[in-house]
């Protein structure tokens, strides 16, 4: 079963115990596990969702408290919706939405990731800002420039590119 590891400051919005959260990485999904933050731009609650693996990242602008009740059900609406935009065909999202439909929930696990995150809250929250706020329409564009930012933590590749990489897809910026 994948898992979302969440910061401390996640699972106390999710309302999360530490009895609610596993322990021990089951994963058989192709993707893996993600890494999921909760960031705050222009005093609006946004969650950042960070694959481990590929550090394929996307963020869910302005989440009510009731939202974060659902935050299973968020990422794989969310994460179908990136993956289109990605050009990812109908059949593969299929697949890879399939995976998701048990998700656990678990402590953070990766400072790799984590300092990656923190990278990527810094720029969004730039370019949101710059394009207008929250609720600006561009956010589909700001997610896909997101994806094209060299990460260290990936030896210089480009979050889409390892992401096709892992899905052994022939690479397209």
């Amino acid at each position: 079963m994948p898992q979302l590891h969440c910061t401390k400051k996640l699972q106390k919005a999710m309302g999360l115990k530490p009895a609610d959260t596993v322990q021990q990485e089951l994963t058989s999904s192709i993707l893996g596990s993600w890494h999921v933050n909760l960031i705050n731009i222009n005093h609006c609650d946004c969650v950042l969702f960070v694959n481990d693996a590929t550090l394929f990242n996307f963020l869910i602008p302005d989440v009510s408290k009731e939202q974060f009740h659902q935050l299973d059900q968020l990422f794989r609406d969310f994460l179908l919706c990136v993956l289109a935009e990605e050009g990812i065909d109908d059949v593969l999202r299929a697949k890879l939405l399939k995976d998701y439909g048990n998700i656990s929930f678990a402590n953070t696990n990766s400072k790799k990731v984590l300092g990656s995150m923190n990278e990527l809250a810094f720029m969004y929250a730039y370019y949101i800002e710059k394009e207008g706020g929250i609720n600006t329409p561009m956010l589909p564009e700001i997610i896909r420039q997101m994806n094209r930012v060299i990460m260290s933590a990936l030896t210089a590749h480009y979050p889409i590119n390892a992401l096709q990489d892992l899905l052994g897809l022939q690479r397209r910026m």
